[in-house]
């Protein structure tokens, strides 16, 4: 946008897919870099994936997503999102890890879960989430903080409704 002087580029854009057949696990690679305005950004991951014919369903498996961003106020070195599957209706084992800075503040938080969204996409649940985070900087009352916690989120999409239990 030439007005507002906003613009988004991507590059660096990439897929690359194993032979994949009906009914039989395919992996799936993919990267990109891109920047919009003063914000960079960068993601790659994997997945192994099998459809069966028709679409009538498919599986997900092996999912690993890490992604990069920095402004000029804030740098995320690394956050890292992974799932062993994910299938509707059944849990999926989850694991996420951040390292990087923002607001002043140095951060350090990893932790999982075991995830479960219904067919319908109406509900979510987030069981046993863990954390276990340390963060550093001069507007906390106490630097370095060590934040551990564990808890059950669940959200209802069909109601806007989200439930959030501290352990």
């Amino acid at each position: 946008d030439k007005q507002a002087r906003n613009y988004t580029k991507l590059y660096d854009v990439s897929l690359n897919l194993s032979e994949f057949a009906f009914d039989s696990w395919t992996t799936a690679d993919f990267g990109m870099k891109g920047e919009m305005n003063d914000q960079k950004f960068t993601a790659e991951g994997k997945a192994d994936f099998k459809l069966a014919k028709g679409l009538a369903s498919y599986a997900l498996k092996n999912i690993n997503v890490d992604a990069t961003y920095t402004d000029p106020n804030n740098t995320i070195e690394s956050a890292k999102i992974g799932l062993d599957t994910f299938e509707f209706d059944k849990v999926n084992n989850l694991s996420y890890a951040l390292k990087g800075s923002a607001a002043g503040m140095k951060l350090d938080m990893q932790g999982g879960g075991q995830l479960t969204v219904d067919q319908a996409i109406s509900k979510v649940l987030l069981n046993k989430l863990t954390l276990k985070s340390s963060f550093e900087g001069d507007a906390l009352p106490q630097s370095p903080m060590k934040v551990d916690m564990v808890s059950d989120l669940s959200f209802d999409l069909t109601k806007n409704h989200l439930s959030f239990v501290l352990e």
